[in-house]
C-alpha cells in the first residue's frame, strides 16, 4: 500500500527529494556504525550491548575474538572465526547487529573501541581483516558513593625498651595508622600513587554486590601471634574464627572476586604469602614483590583477590 500518492509533477520532485534525502540521512547515520546499551552501567555489573554495522558480517562463535582493557579503553574484535589459522567461512551467516555482554567495567568515564571483521581473507586466515570499526563513550556509575579506599601493608615494631627492634604486629589495616602505634616500618612505601598494597571499593551492608565483587573478611589471629588474617570466603572466616576462638569480622569493603583464575576488567590479582617462622601473612599486589618474597623463605599461597589495577600489573 502506497503512504505517499503523488498528484502532480510538483509533488512526484518533491517526494522524490524527500526520499533521497531520507536515503542519504540513513546511509550516513548506519555509515558510523552505533553501540546500544543501559542508560544506567555500574561499576564492574555486567551489562550487554548491542552492535549495529554499517554492512552485514559474519556472526557466528566466539564474537569475541581478541580484547583488552587499557587506559580507560575496552578495545575488542568481533569476528566469526573459531581460532587462528581456521577457515571458517561465513556460509551465509550475515547481520548488522549482534549482542556482547561485558562482564562489568570500572567506574568512571570509559570507551569502547569494538572492531568487527568480515569475510575477507588477511595473511592466509580467513575473517582476519577489520572491516569496520565502532567507537562509544560509557559513564560508569559507582555502586556507592565515596572514593576508593587505600589498605597498608605493615609491621610495628618496638622502639626503645627491652623489646627495641622487635615485631610487635603485623598485618593489613584500611587506615596507615589506626592499628600500628609506636615505630611503624611500612612494607609498600612510594609515591601517593603507589604507596599503598591495594584499593578496595566502600560497600556497607546494605549496598548489593554484583557478582564480579565481594567483601573483605577478617579474622584475628590466636595469642601469641599478632596481626589478622584477611580472606573474601566467608565460609574460612567463620572457620578459623571459631578455631581461634574469635570473631569474624565483615569489612564495608569490596574486592573483586578471582573467577576460574581471572579478575574482573581494570583489575589485578593481590597475591598471599606466608611465612612459616613468624606464622604471618602478607598480601600484595606486586607481581615482583611476590615473587621475591617467595626467594626470602615466604610460602606462596597465589591470588588471593583482585583489586584495581596498580603500578601497570
Amino acid at each position: 500500500m502506497n503512504l505517499f500518492v503523488c498528484t502532480s509533477w510538483a509533488n512526484r520532485r518533491l517526494m522524490t527529494a524527500v526520499i533521497l534525502l531520507s536515503t542519504a540521512i540513513s546511509s550516513v547515520a548506519a555509515a558510523q556504525g552505533t553501540v546500544v546499551f543501559p542508560a544506567t552501567v555500574s561499576e564492574y555489573r555486567p551489562f550487554t550491548v548491542t552492535v549495529i554495522t554499517a554492512q552485514p558480517y559474519c556472526v557466528g562463535f566466539p564474537v569475541v575474538g581478541d580484547m583488552r582493557y587499557s587506559e580507560n579503553t575496552l578495545y575488542a574484535v568481533l569476528t566469526h572465526v573459531d581460532a587462528p589459522n581456521t577457515q571458517k567461512r561465513c556460509g551465509g551467516q550475515t547481520a548488522l547487529q549482534r549482542r556482547v555482554t561485558l562482564p562489568g567495567l570500572p567506574r568512571g568515564q570509559q570507551s569502547l573501541r569494538l572492531e568487527v571483521t568480515d569475510e575477507s581473507i588477511s595473511g592466509g586466515v580467513w575473517g582476519a581483516r577489520v572491516a569496520e570499526t565502532i567507537s562509544a563513550t560509557v559513564k560508569v556509575e559507582p555502586i556507592s558513593g565515596g572514593d576508593l579506599q587505600g589498605f597498608w601493608m605493615g609491621s610495628v615494631t618496638a622502639a626503645t625498651g627491652a623489646d627495641a627492634g622487635k615485631v610487635l604486629a603485623f598485618g593489613l589495616t584500611p587506615n596507615r595508622v589506626s592499628i600500628f602505634l609506636g615505630q611503624l616500618d611500612w612494607l609498600d612505601v612510594g609515591a601517593p600513587e603507589i604507596g599503598y598494597t591495594f584499593k578496595a571499593i566502600g560497600a556497607s551492608a546494605d549496598v548489593t554486590l554484583p557478582e564480579t565483587l565481594v567483601r573483605l573478611q577478617l579474622v584475628a589471629y590466636p595469642a601469641p601471634y599478632n596481626g589478622s588474617f584477611w580472606t573474601v570466603d566467608p565460609a574460612t572466616a567463620r572457620r578459623l574464627a571459631a578455631e581461634w576462638g574469635k570473631t569474624a569480622v565483615e569489612y564495608p569493603f569490596a574486592v573483586g572476586k578471582l573467577v576460574a583464575g581471572a579478575c574482573p576488567i581494570g583489575m589485578s590479582p593481590v597475591y598471599q604469602a606466608f611465612h612459616a617462622n613468624t606464622v604471618t601473612h602478607r598480601w600484595t599486589q606486586s607481581r615482583t614483590a611476590y615473587v621475591t618474597m617467595l626467594s626470602n623463605g615466604y610460602q606462596g599461597d597465589g591470588p588471593a583477590w583482585c583489586a584495581p589495577a596498580l603500578r601497570g600489573e
